[in-house]
């Protein structure tokens, strides 16, 4: 049986103004990920990261905020009471 708690998410928004703001296309960010971090994205996965249609995984999400340089908590966002592991559905 799947366990309550807190699942993070992602801040689609966040990710795609902290991006911005450092002057980072998403073809940069995708390549400075697999440079720096060995975290191979397409740029359709982070364009969906960003307008909230999908979450990005663990391994991504480091990746993002070393790339962003940004503490983790600046990308992501807490939903209480989700049934982890399931995903939680945003609307949009």
């Amino acid at each position: 049986m799947p366990r309550t708690n807190q699942t993070q998410r992602t801040n689609g928004a966040a990710v795609r103004a902290l991006r911005e703001r450092s002057g980072l296309s998403v073809r940069d960010l995708c390549a400075a990920m697999r440079h720096n971090y060995g975290v191979e994205a397409h740029e359709d996965h982070i364009r969906n990261i960003e307008t909230g249609a999908r979450n990005a995984g663990p391994k991504l999400i480091v990746a993002i905020a070393g790339v962003l340089q940004v503490p983790l908590i600046a990308l992501t966002y807490s939903v209480p009471g989700a049934t982890a592991p399931d995903r939680v559905k945003v609307p949009a």
